[in-house]
């Protein structure tokens, strides 16, 4: 397309999220964008979720960048959206580190795998130093 017809990167990616919070129940996205942010924050960095939120950035960011159709055309759109499966694979396994992130944030005890040490069978009895 001209210039003048391409839609922006911005127009593209609030597409995208719009179209992923359709087809995640409304808090995919939400949780996708938290579980990234917990990947690559300095304070839980996760090597595997770091490399699944660069691999969304890549994928997500050059095919936009290289598809250069406006998104005003319904059949352009459908081309976008048919590409856009992939990129929901890895943005919805955002989803369990985004829920892990606000479970911790709200103080919820049995996160992954915290136990209380009062009702684990193996920690009863001992002496704690």
């Amino acid at each position: 397309g001209s210039d003048a017809a391409k839609t922006s990167l911005l127009s593209w990616l609030a597409l995208y999220l719009s179209n992923l919070a359709a087809n995640s129940l409304g808090v995919g996205a939400a949780l996708a964008v938290v579980g990234g942010g917990a990947c690559v924050s300095s304070r839980r960095r996760d090597p595997v979720g770091a490399l699944l939120v660069a691999a969304l950035v890549f994928y997500w960011v050059v095919f936009h960048l290289l598809a250069d159709l406006p998104s005003d055309d319904p059949t352009n759109l459908g081309i976008h959206m048919r590409f856009w499966m992939q990129a929901h694979i890895a943005a919805l396994a955002l989803i369990v580190p985004g829920l892990a992130c606000i479970l911790d944030a709200l103080g919820h005890p049995y996160l992954l795998g915290d136990t209380p040490t009062s009702s684990s069978p193996s920690q009863k009895g001992r002496v704690v130093e």
